[in-house]
């Protein structure tokens, strides 16, 4: 579970700050720490304290991430017509 946990939390390092700022109620500055002491201090994590994030935080964060992904999609339905125009044209 700690691998999963770490690689969620490292895959948060590699998103856009423009992403971050549009998304200020996302802790990403504690999703950074947590993957810190996941890669650093891997001896000295409290399992318990783990467990609580699981089900205390990442159902938030999930709920967060749908949001981010519904605001990514474009507001046709989903559905990229581009290669229907391009068919077309010819």
């Amino acid at each position: 579970m700690l691998y999963y946990l770490h690689t969620l939390a490292e895959s948060t390092i590699h998103l856009s700050e423009v992403l971050k700022n549009a998304n200020t109620d996302v802790p990403w500055q504690k999703i950074r720490g947590f993957r810190n002491i996941v890669v650093h201090s891997y001896l000295t994590i409290n399992i318990d304290r783990v467990w609580d994030t699981i089900q205390d935080q990442l159902p938030m964060l999930n709920t967060a991430i749908e949001a981010m992904l519904a605001n990514l999609a474009p507001d046709d339905g989903g559905e990229d017509t581009s290669s229907e125009t391009d068919a077309n044209d010819s």
